[in-house]
């Protein structure tokens, strides 16, 4: 990873391909990148003299131990001094949720759940630590289909998570929706991200799956918590990134290989998403 002194990135060069681990250094500056990350304090840890901090979204969150943060993806954040080796976390590809039917209408419900406190969740919390140290261990280990084991035992915990929220929050629109809608929007996430440098329209997304438009636009929205035109903004920009990791392309050339039609609409939509223009994200966040 490459860190930047005067504006304070840090672009995380990790496949997506899988489940990361990592225990934290004394600390993060300021970054971005498209996983998900969660972050936790081990329920018997004594070495903390103050709780440890975690600012997400400009948000300054207090850790203490058997405490959990879920850090959603493009979502800049940082970790002050003082906490080396104290946190404990792992990153996710979150195509890990939306890839599977059944948890597409929590996906925006899991926005409800910024930092999950031990004191009150204590059985929940320490069961779900329980399960990422599981993937802890199994990074580190020889173990044969690791990656596999890894991405079942984040879903059971994801599992938990969406049965705690169903519980606690009152259900919103996206339970209205019927199962074989929520197929529907699964296969219109997989046509866009085949068909990313098409561009993509809801048009021909709802043709695709034999839907109205109207009634598609409506339907994505309640199952993911943003619209189309958001879904497929992000989609477009993370093939960008991705395709900046070197500098085989310009600039421009990524522009349209990412599937938009004008430098402009690029710049807007990226700057939009990260915070950045292209040409800063690359000059700070890419080797």
């Amino acid at each position: 990873m490459k860190t930047i002194k005067d504006d304070h990135y840090l672009f995380e060069k990790i496949s997506p391909n899988g489940i990361h681990t990592f225990s934290s250094p004394d600390r993060f500056i300021a970054h971005w990148h498209r996983l998900g990350e969660i972050l936790y304090i081990l329920p018997g840890e004594t070495g903390l003299t103050a709780p440890a901090e975690v600012i997400a979204a400009e948000i300054t969150y207090e850790l203490h131990p058997g405490d959990i943060i879920f850090i959603p993806g493009e979502q800049i954040h940082e970790i002050p001094d003082g906490c080396k080796g104290k946190l404990h976390g792992l990153q996710y590809d979150t195509d890990i949720l939306s890839s599977h039917a059944e948890f597409l209408p929590y996906v925006s419900r899991f926005g409800h759940i910024a930092l999950l406190k031990h004191s009150d969740q204590p059985e929940l919390t320490d069961e779900l630590i329980a399960k990422f140290e599981d993937i802890h261990a199994l990074n580190s280990s020889g173990t044969r289909f690791k990656g596999v084991r890894s991405v079942s035992i984040l879903c059971e915990a994801f599992m938990l998570i969406a049965d705690y929220i169903d519980t606690k929050y009152s259900t919103d629109d996206s339970s209205s929706v019927s199962p074989s809608a929520i197929l529907a929007i699964n296969r219109v996430c997989e046509y866009v991200k085949d068909n990313l440098t098409k561009d993509p329209s809801l048009e021909n997304a709802a043709l695709y799956i034999g839907f109205c438009s109207s009634y598609l636009s409506r339907t994505f929205k309640q199952v993911l918590g943003i619209s189309y035109t958001e879904y497929v903004n992000k989609c477009k920009v993370s093939l960008a990134i991705s395709l900046m990791t070197s500098d085989e392309h310009s600039i421009t050339e990524i522009c349209y290989l990412a599937g938009f039609n004008s430098i402009s609409t690029f710049n807007r939509v990226f700057l939009n998403v990260t915070g950045m223009t292209p040409g800063k994200f690359r000059k700070y966040n890419v080797l």
